[in-house]
This record gives C-alpha cells, sequence and structure tokens, in this order.
C-alpha cells in the first residue's frame, strides 16, 4: 500500500485579477481546484529553480532534435558528441521521418550545466534543424 502525502494548509494573498486568471485557467483546463492550478505552478517554479542553480543538483530532461542525415558529417558529429556525454544520456530513441530527416530523443540526466553543454553541442552541428530540451526534476518535487 503506499504511503499517503501529507498535506499542509497555507493561506496565501494575491490581486483580484491574478485570482480571477487562476479561475479562468480552471475553467478552461479542468483542473479540479485552486489548489491544484497553484501546486502545478509552484512545481514549475521549483523545476526552473533547480535547473537556474546548476550546482550539485541532479536534474532531468528530454532533449528532442531533428537533423537532415543527407548534410555531410552530422551522423559522426552527433555520434561522436552523444559518446563524449555517456554519462549524462540515460537513454535514446532515433526515428526516420523521411527521406532525409531523422528525430532523436535523448533522456538527460545530471548536473544541469553539462545537460546544457550537451544541448548547446547538438544545437550547433551543421544539420542539425530543431532541437528543444524539456526540462524536469526527479522525486524531489511532490
Amino acid at each position: 500500500m503506499s504511503e499517503r502525502r501529507k498535506i499542509e494548509r497555507i493561506t496565501i494573498s494575491v490581486p483580484k485579477e491574478l485570482l480571477k486568471n487562476i479561475d479562468d485557467v480552471i475553467n478552461k483546463k479542468g483542473y479540479a481546484s485552486r489548489s491544484d492550478v497553484i501546486r502545478t505552478a509552484l512545481r514549475g517554479f521549483l523545476v526552473e529553480e533547480a535547473w537556474k542553480e546548476g550546482g550539485e543538483e541532479e536534474v532531468i530532461g528530454v532533449l528532442t532534435f531533428i537533423y537532415d542525415h543527407e548534410t555531410k558529417g552530422v551522423n559522426e558529429s552527433l555520434t561522436h558528441t552523444q559518446h563524449h556525454f555517456r554519462g549524462t544520456i540515460i537513454s535514446g530513441m532515433h526515428i526516420h521521418l523521411d527521406k532525409e530527416n531523422c528525430l532523436e530523443v535523448l533522456v538527460v540526466k545530471g548536473n544541469p550545466e553539462k545537460i546544457k553543454e550537451l544541448t548547446e553541442k547538438i544545437n550547433t552541428i551543421k544539420g542539425v534543424k530543431y532541437s528543444d530540451l524539456t526540462r524536469a526534476m526527479d522525486e524531489k518535487i511532490a
């Protein structure tokens, strides 16, 4: 049987317009309550802070990129870069989109600065057309 999280009750003060905007999000998105919206926002804030801090805090993320595999040297450059970051990349997936384009998805874990360095290296490889890093944290955020 899983252990239930203990919920602490807090009181916050917000401007009337901000509360109206929160209620609009609840109605549009289907959140169950104001508390659910605020918890979601706070988790997002904590993820942002963990990634800003750098340091030894371990984070996780997903790096997605599309590249033209016909570009000379792109496959070798991507392979070399990924091998250099083998301690940061914990999983990967490769998809052939069409005759020229491939999609790769890399699950990354570790120091935020190292992950940002990997992202920048991938971005600067000739033939990479698009990339996006989805930032997250592990179970430390409740």
